[in-house]
């Protein structure tokens, strides 16, 4: 726009005056300002007054950088004037992007502006014009459509499927990453081919896109045609096809949805592709497992059947539907697949609550709460048919069953249990039978022991003495043979049981050697034994299975053993704050056992060879005997031997460490000729046993009577007081058991207890415990030690007089014929501190403590004649023996809560 000035100011030649041309200028929606030679404001319209913020007032005179003050929108930086350009310039100028109208009130408007020269009629520049308007509204709108148009773009281009615009004749327009991805191309391969051509399509690939014959019934030409066609969308098309790349030929599936869309008036169309390629390989291997699994399930051997509960209106289960069973279920209950599925429970078996297998409530456990129920059942009462069942949901109201037929486990177990039966019908009667060949032979060998001892106490000459210990030592050697079988019997059938006590290692370990002393002398043989330092004196373990094993072991090698010596090493493996491993080695320098005869060592009533069982002797059970023990307590036997040479045997076991005090460890005491005047009642049918018991009791200065059996020792207890009863237990028309709780179902008839000490040849594991619980004080077993023997009697007379004394006391104080009362105070207050001392030691899980605060308990009870509370005592005893810290804890509270109501 370029403005020349007239002459005529007041008048146009048409007629049309200055004042209508300023009222026309000023009515302009666009602002309009002009400026002379010098850049100062002439003129302004309405419209530029309003954007600029100056009035015509104002701005007169004021310069037009002053009042057109322009500055970048964005950053705030100051403009050059364009009025001052166009003076100097005098060409024709507008302004940049984001250039910005600072008003007066300092608000930026965004102006769209032209800005021309003044000319006169001689060419020469007067002034300048500029007419602008804002475009700040616009400008926002602009920017919005062309930031949705690039955030449009970038969807299409990072969607996560495939989008390809295609037109009318199926020419690809554009593509996005998402598809170029999938088939593996470039934009510049696809963009403006035909769409088969672009995708590398099998068919497009011999005849070009759309002229094959397959083309004619492509899928997706077809439906981009209708969507072109129609304006109406088509969705989830699934369509199969062979693409090309690199002359190799692969299969993809493609999920396609067309949606209709116009560029630049065209009807096109936009494809939504997604690869379902893996999908459908994953489908098809589900569709194939599927199938197979369902092969499986509906040919297995077990039977199968899928059901929906069928609940009433409260809902609660009244009856199933077979949705689905295999044909084993059928053979089951006795109808074809055919005649199941689709039908109620109650169609097929009836109403279900008068059937003997009405498991409805059961099942709908099962479909609402997610229960899995697995259980037994017999088909019929008169039927041996058992069938197992597994019933689970995977789904609510939803059920399975597999049911198994376990007619033949049933029948099995049956027989396993009569084959069980018959075998422990046989270990009792194997057991029956040792016990009575130890019985038949220890009663006529505690004769010939007990004579012996005897006569050995009495004045003899050297040659009679030397005699007679050699006839004891061939009893001795006798008894081992039977102690051997009698073990080996135990081992066999599971019934040897290892005890943890304390005992001296040392004491035990030179016992040992005493005992072996006078047979190495015999040979002229050295045995030593050397015990290392380090292993504390005192251990928890079993010292008796612990010294059969040492012994059986010395005694091989001693008699194995010519010449030479015959040595014991006792060794420290480790040891920790409460436990020590120990090894254990004889060495001898005997006959030595060759490779080939190693495998024979371990084996039941074998020896090396036949000579050496004619010049030794023996049973063959001892190694076997020992390595068996040696396995139950948690060790094992190891053997090196050189023929000629001599032989090692080595075993390594664990133990406790226990503290030395109060140790009691087996030791034997010499014992003099009892002070006590004490009448002992002697029941015994052996007339050999009798004449020795009574000899033994002569020895002892003690007064006896003797009962024939069981009978009689009732009569003679009940018609005389006794001060102690020794009692066999094997006798005819009443054996010492039931004459036992005879007497002690008696005792208001019997002023006194009677201390009662079980005798028998039985001895079998728990043979003590088995007596002692039925009412006996004490044990023995023949042939009778003398030592022993006089012991326990001694112990038993002693606690009988304490008991005596206190009786009589009480007696005194009593003024009428009321039963004698049998405890003090003072032993109630003990056995509630030791009550309390057994609940400290079950806290502490100190199985020992237990086991001997129950037996000072027990003793306690049985001077104060509590036998409720003697035998819960001694059951407590017996569970700390055992290590069965939960039985023994249940006994505990039963014995509190009887201590209190005492």
């Amino acid at each position: 726009m370029e403005v020349k000035s007239e002459k005529n100011t007041n008048a146009h030649k048409d007629g049309f005056s200055f004042e209508d041309l300023q009222k026309t200028i000023s009515s302009i929606a666009d602002g309009i300002i002009s400026i002379d030679i010098n850049g100062n404001i002439m003129f302004m319209n309405e419209a530029a007054q309003t954007l600029t913020g100056w009035t015509l007032d104002e701005a007169n005179k004021m310069k037009s950088s002053e009042v057109f003050k322009l500055a970048h929108f964005l950053t705030g930086e100051s403009i050059d004037d364009p009025f001052e350009k166009v003076i100097k310039t005098g060409i024709q100028t507008g302004l940049g992007s984001y250039h910005a109208l600072v008003s007066k009130d300092g608000k930026k408007k965004l102006l769209s502006a032209n800005i021309a020269p003044i000319r006169s009629e001689c060419d020469v520049i007067s002034g300048a014009v500029g007419v602008f308007r804002d475009i700040t509204r616009l400008k926002k709108i602009e920017d919005e459509l062309r930031d949705e148009r690039n955030n449009l773009r970038t969807i299409f281009q990072y969607a996560p499927i495939g989008l390809v615009i295609v037109d009318q004749d199926s020419r690809i327009l554009d593509v996005n990453n998402g598809f170029l991805t999938m088939i593996g191309r470039e934009i510049d391969f696809v963009k403006d081919k035909l769409l088969g051509d672009g995708i590398s399509c099998e068919h497009s690939i011999h005849y070009g896109c759309k002229r094959g014959a397959k083309c004619v019934i492509c899928d997706l030409q077809i439906a981009i045609g209708n969507v072109i066609n129609t304006a109406e969308p088509v969705n989830n098309c699934n369509i199969a096809y062979n693409l090309v790349n690199d002359g190799i030929f692969t299969k993809h599936d493609f999920k396609i949805s067309a949606v209709p869309i116009k560029i630049s008036d065209e009807n096109c169309a936009m494809l939504v592709i997604e690869d379902i390629t893996k999908q459908k390989k994953i489908q098809n291997q589900l569709k194939a497992n599927e199938a197979k699994y369902r092969n499986l399930f509906m040919n297995m051997l077990n039977g199968f059947a899928y059901h929906k509960i069928v609940l009433n209106d409260e809902n609660k289960p009244i009856d199933y539907i077979f949705l689905e069973v295999n044909d084993e279920f059928g053979k089951m209950i006795g109808l074809r697949k055919e005649d199941i599925v689709g039908k109620r429970a109650s169609e097929i078996f009836g109403d279900l609550s008068k059937t003997d297998f009405n498991m409805i409530d059961k099942y709908g456990k099962v479909a609402l709460g997610g229960e899995v129920i697995r259980f037994e059942q017999q088909l019929t009462q008169n039927e041996d048919r058992w069938v197992s069942f597994l019933i689970y949901s995977n789904e609510r109201e939803y059920f399975s069953v597999i049911c198994s037929d376990i007619s033949e486990e049933k029948r099995a177990q049956r027989e396993m249990k009569r084959a069980m039966e018959a075998t422990n019908a046989a270990y009792k009667a194997k057991s029956e039978f040792l016990a009575n060949m130890s019985h038949e032979i220890r009663t006529p060998l505690n004769g010939v022991v007990g004579m012996v001892d005897l006569t050995l106490s009495t004045d003899l000459t050297p040659i009679q003495k030397d005699n007679l210990k050699t006839a004891k030592a061939c009893a001795d050697s006798l008894l081992r043979i039977i102690n051997d079988v009698l073990d080996f019997s135990k081992l066999e059938a599971g019934k040897m049981i290892v005890e943890k006590i304390r005992f001296d290692i040392k004491l035990i370990c030179n016992n040992i050697i005493k005992f072996h002393t006078l047979k190495a002398q015999e040979k002229g043989l050295r045995l030593y034994c050397d015990i290392d330092d380090k292993i504390p004196q005192y251990l928890i373990g079993d010292p008796i299975r612990l010294s059969q094993v040492l012994n059986n072991l010395i005694s091989n090698s001693l008699k194995f053993t010519e010449k030479g010596s015959v040595r014991v090493d006792i060794t420290l493996i480790r040891k920790d704050k409460n436990n020590v491993s120990v090894k254990f080695k004889t060495i001898d320098t005997g006959i030595g056992i060759s490779k080939e005869d190693m495998d024979k060592l371990f084996k039941s009533f074998t020896q090396v060879d036949g000579s050496h069982t004619r010049k030794y002797g023996g049973t063959g059970l001892g190694l076997v005997i020992s390595k068996q023990i040696l396995n139950i307590m948690g060790g094992d036997i190891d053997v090196k031997s050189e023929k000629g040479v001599g032989s090692s045997f080595s075993f390594t076991l664990d133990f406790g460490i226990g503290n030395g005090n109060n140790t009691k460890c087996s030791q034997d005491e010499k014992i003099s000729k009892s002070d006590i005047d004490a009448h002992i009642l002697v029941v015994e049918d052996d007339k050999i046993n009798q004449v020795v018991i009574c000899r033994m009791l002569d020895e002892m200065g003690y007064t006896y009577d003797v009962a024939n059996n069981g009978v009689e020792a009732i009569q003679k207890v009940l018609r005389k007081a006794y001060d102690l009863c020794i009692m066999d237990i094997q006798m005819p028309e009443m054996d010492g058991i039931q004459a036992t709780r005879l007497i002690r179902e008696s005792k208001l008839k019997i002023e006194k207890h009677l201390p009662i000490i079980a005798l028998t040849a039985y001895a079998l594991h728990g043979d003590r415990e088995r007596f002692l619980s039925l009412g006996m004080d004490d044990y023995l077993s023949k042939p009778i030690n003398l030592q022993e023997f006089y012991k326990k009697i001694e112990k038993l007379l002693m606690k009988g007089r304490e008991f005596n004394v206190e009786e009589d006391a009480d007696i005194e104080c009593e003024s009428d014929n009321s039963s004698p009362k049998y405890e003090t105070s003072d032993s109630m207050e003990l056995i509630l501190i030791k009550s309390e001392e057994l609940t400290k030691a079950m806290i502490d899980k100190d199985v020992y403590s237990i086991e001997i605060i129950a037996h000072e308990i027990k003793e306690l009870a049985v001077d104060i004649n509590r036998d409720a509370l003697k035998t819960l005592a001694f059951r407590i005893e017996l569970a700390a023996r055992r290590e069965d810290l939960n039985e023994a804890l249940l006994l505990n509270n039963e014995l509190e809560n009887l201590i209190r109501g005492e």
